[in-house]
């Protein structure tokens, strides 16, 4: 009799924690909140950014705007300051390429061409229920 009821009780932890692992994993294709999967169209507006960092050894910042078109194609523009060569700024500085691509888990990337300069790989997050 105790050994059936060892078994009962193993059987009840299993589907527990089974239970628990689909509530905290989620089902595939699915995001943990009950939304569907992302991809390309969920991204669709203008978002602004700010980015700082160096460019040839010198102090940098940017600050600009994407607009995306829900298709994998994007627009960019930005202006940027360079600490000791560029007083004032420089800009604006049209992208004259810009694609992205996002993933179902609602990470992405970002494959942006400037005139002038290298081809930059970037990476994003989709948050706040598709707002930021």
């Amino acid at each position: 009799m105790q050994h059936t009821q060892r078994r009962r009780l193993l059987r009840i932890r299993v589907l527990v924690l089974t239970g628990l692992w689909l509530l905290t994993v989620g089902a595939p294709g699915v995001i943990a909140d009950g939304n569907e999967s992302f991809s390309n169209s969920s991204l669709r507006g203008a978002y602004g950014f700010l980015a700082s960092g160096t460019l040839n050894g010198n102090a940098a910042i940017a600050v600009g705007r994407y607009t995306f078109h829900g298709d994998g194609i994007c627009t960019q523009s930005h202006s940027f300051n360079v600490s000791g060569v560029t007083p004032g700024g420089v800009g604006p500085i049209v992208a004259t390429s810009c694609t992205y691509a996002v993933q179902p888990d609602d990470t992405g990337t970002i494959t942006l061409e400037v005139s002038g300069f290298d081809t930059f790989h970037l990476a994003f997050v989709i948050v706040d229920k598709k707002k930021e």
